[in-house]
This record gives structure tokens, C-alpha cells and sequence, in this order.
């Protein structure tokens, strides 16, 4: 009877029915069209770009293939064809500490522009650069659309510091040495272009005369150094620190000039409007790209200023935002101390704030100058004038050499952080 009964179970087996065979076939279906997904770059590429970016980190390591396309040049290029600004890192400056600051420093703050809540920053040290006997900790010199150049802090004398190019989102980075002494040094990295980046390095030449500069230029595509065309003249007050890239071109408002990329030669800035007759270059100003345009402020100690921006074709300055900071002096008013000129009856007022940055973004309404007035960072709206607190600072005890003495005044203390403080921060999967 068992063996009869076990019969009748299998010829009991019945069809599938229409429902469940249409399943099978579907997770059939969806298994080719996955399979097909993963063994096409170009679509895989497509769908890996627009996810979140600490995901495509993970996906790194799911599978082999995976991490060789999201590390490969061309996905790096298409991924940075989205450049967005997350925030502002703030470099901690070791004089705002009574003792000297720790290894691996300096240490960053983050603020975003558009979020009123302090995070944790993406980047609070470069300590993931070791140090060694001759220096401890890195520091920054300039960003450049998610790449950082890097100097090391020395700590012996004598020794020559160390440079490096990091990717502060991936913690890669390369060290390099300049060919020699140095009047400038900058980055230049466009990722809408090439996934290769440039340093451009501006020396003083011995020959033909005293005063002529030459530039030597480094390509990470090819590793090296080398001179590019000829000599040119400069002024005895020119400088070329602090260089701004835009628009194919590093820009040197302490020279009124920039440097083509491209082309390989120096050209002369449009004329300023001098809207002021005080004005004078080597005076405090700030420039300053930002979602490819290019911005001055003229006057940084004043609370109302004009901001200006570059035409794309170079044909000069124009007026893009008139500023009253007038609402700032109103909130924080304890900012505003008052000291008499030298040699005359008048009386001059200081203003114990900085201006950080200039944030454009896609939506004019969101444009916004960053600043940091008292313990705080705040934004203030070019639209509107509003204000927005965007980052409470920790108090600190500040170092005799940051108090400004005032005649008949009681001391002021500067703003923890100023425009050469601040850098911007981009994520980025750009190889170094």
C-alpha cells in the first residue's frame, strides 16, 4: 500500500498554474536584464554617477569590476561633470591656541551654506598624511574644484617643506617638490575638461634682467616639469600668492593678471572700475570663483560694498550685487568700535567681522556671502539681505597677538576665521 500510495503522490504533480508560471518568467526576465545591466559599462556608469557618493565608495568593494570602473579616469570625469559645492571647511589657526597646536593639525570647521546646523566636518585634519621628522601636520594653500595643494608645517629649520595634491574626499594625495624657489604656486583642475590637472609654478628668472618671472608648469599626465615660453616682466610690487583659478586661467590679484592655461601666457586683467578714489592694488580684496563665475569685493572693511563679476569673454567688470550689511551691526552690535584718525578730529569705525566667501548658486535666490561675525558663521542673502545663522563656533582663549588695541578703546578681538581661512570643499572621486 506504501508503495502504491507513494505512486499516487507523483502522479499527482500537477501543472503550474498561468499565475506562477508568469512569475518564473519575470525573475527570469529581471535576472537577464540585471546580468545585462552589470556587463554594460556605459549603462552601469549612468546609473552609478547619480547615486548618493559615500554609496559609490561602498560599491567599490562589491565586486572587482565595480571598483576598477568607479576608479577609472572616465567615470571620475563623468561624476565630476556634477561639481557641487557641499561647504566651507575653516581652517583653525594654531595663534588662536596659547600652546602650540597639536600633531597632525591644523584642524577644520565645516559649515554649509545651506543647512542652519552644525556637522561633524567631512575633513577635520590631513593627519592621513604621516608625518616625519622634519614637519608635522599639513596644511592648506589653496582649493580647486575637489583637489586641495597642500604644504607641510614645519618643525625644524633649514628643512625644505614638502607639497602635496590631495583629494580630500577619497584621503589620496601625492607629494611633489617645486623645481626650485618659488614667487607662486597654484593649482589648476577643471573637470568639465580633462580629469588631469596642472600646478603652475612662478619663479624669478636670473637672465635677461632683474624682475623678469618665467613659469614651469607640472601635469599629472605625464609627471613632470617643465619651462613654458618665455620670460616676462613684472612690477616690483607684484605677487602671485593666492591664485584663482576660472575660466582656463590662474588669476593674481596681487599682480592684476592671469596666466592661461591654455595658451601658455600672461595677460593683463580688465581695468577695475575705481569707483573709490582710494583705491589701490595690494589693498585687502577679495576674489573668489564660485559655480563658474568669477567675483571681487573691493572694500572689506565697510559695510556697504559692491560685488563685482567678470564677463566670461574678459570685455571687463560689472556690478552683479550692491551689499548693506547694515542688518549685521544691527544684530550683533558690540562688532562696531569707534577710534580717532591719527593727526585729525575725525573718528574712523572698525568693524570685527570677516567676510568668508561668495556662494552663487544655481537658483539666484540662494546666492549668499558668508561671514563670520563674533562666535558665529552666519549667511547673509543677497536677495533680501536676511541673515542666517549657519555655525556657532566654540569660544577660545585667543593669543595677545590676535587683540587689536585701540586708542581710548577697549581692546577688540578679531574674527576667529578670515578669507584665507576659508576653502572650499567639493566632493570628488578626481584621481591624484
Amino acid at each position: 500500500m506504501k508503495k502504491k500510495k507513494g505512486h499516487l503522490r507523483r502522479c499527482s504533480a500537477r501543472a503550474p498554474s498561468a499565475v506562477e508560471q508568469s512569475t518564473v518568467e519575470d525573475d527570469v526576465t529581471t535576472a537577464s536584464s540585471a546580468i545585462a545591466i552589470a556587463e554594460n559599462d556605459d549603462i552601469l556608469s549612468g546609473i552609478l554617477v547619480r547615486t548618493p557618493f559615500k554609496s559609490q565608495v561602498r560599491f567599490k568593494s562589491v565586486l572587482k569590476s565595480w571598483l576598477s570602473l568607479i576608479s577609472s579616469s572616465r567615470f571620475s570625469l563623468l561624476r565630476n561633470s556634477y561639481p557641487r559645492l557641499s561647504g566651507l571647511l575653516l581652517r583653525k589657526t594654531w595663534p588662536y591656541l596659547v600652546h602650540p597646536a597639536p600633531a597632525g593639525g591644523p584642524y577644520f570647521e565645516f559649515v554649509s551654506p545651506k543647512s542652519s546646523f552644525s556637522r561633524d566636518p567631512p575633513l577635520k585634519s590631513l593627519s592621513f598624511i604621516p608625518s616625519n621628522e622634519n614637519f608635522s601636520g599639513v596644511d592648506i594653500l589653496q582649493s580647486c574644484n575637489g583637489l586641495l595643494l597642500c604644504t607641510s608645517r614645519l618643525l625644524k629649520c633649514g628643512t625644505v617643506p614638502s607639497y602635496f595634491v590631495v583629494n580630500p574626499t577619497t584621503k589620496q594625495y601625492i607629494q611633489f617638490y617645486p623645481p626650485g624657489d618659488f614667487s607662486g604656486l597654484d593649482i589648476a583642475f577643471d573637470p568639465l575638461r580633462s580629469h588631469h590637472y596642472k600646478l603652475v609654478c612662478v619663479r624669478r628668472s636670473i637672465t635677461p634682467s632683474f624682475g623678469h618671472y618665467h613659469i614651469e608648469i607640472y601635469s599629472s599626465e605625464n609627471r613632470c616639469w617643465r619651462v613654458s615660453g618665455k620670460s616676462f616682466m613684472g612690477r616690483e610690487c607684484d605677487t602671485f600668492t593666492n591664485g584663482v583659478f576660472w575660466n582656463g586661467s590662474i588669476h593674481w590679484i596681487g599682480a592684476w593678471s592671469r596666466f592661461n592655461i591654455d595658451l601658455e601666457c600672461i595677460e593683463e586683467m580688465p581695468a577695475f572700475p575705481r569707483i573709490r578714489r582710494n583705491f589701490r592694488i595690494g589693498k585687502p580684496m577679495l576674489l573668489r570663483e564660485s559655480n563658474g563665475h568669477l567675483h571681487l569685493i573691493e572694500e572689506l572693511f565697510t559695510t556697504k560694498f559692491q560685488v563685482f563679476e567678470m564677463e566670461s569673454d574678459y570685455s571687463g567688470w560689472f556690478v552683479k550685487y550692491h551689499v548693506d550689511l547694515d542688518c549685521v551691526v544691527a544684530a550683533f552690535p558690540a562688532i562696531v568700535h569707534s577710534y580717532p584718525e591719527p593727526f585729525t578730529t575725525y573718528f574712523r569705525d572698525y568693524y570685527a567681522f570677516s567676510i568668508l566667501s561668495i556662494i552663487l548658486e544655481e537658483k539666484e535666490d540662494e546666492s549668499v556671502l558668508l561671514l563670520n561675525v563674533s562666535d558665529k558663521v552666519v549667511s547673509y542673502s543677497f536677495k533680501d539681505g536676511t541673515l542666517k545663522d549657519l555655525l556657532d563656533l566654540v569660544p577660545k582663549k585667543i593669543d595677545e597677538r590676535f587683540i587689536i588695541r585701540l586708542p581710548g578703546r577697549s581692546n577688540v578681538c578679531r574674527p576667529q576665521f578670515t578669507k584665507d581661512d576659508a576653502f572650499h570643499y567639493i566632493e570628488s572621486l578626481a584621481l591624484v
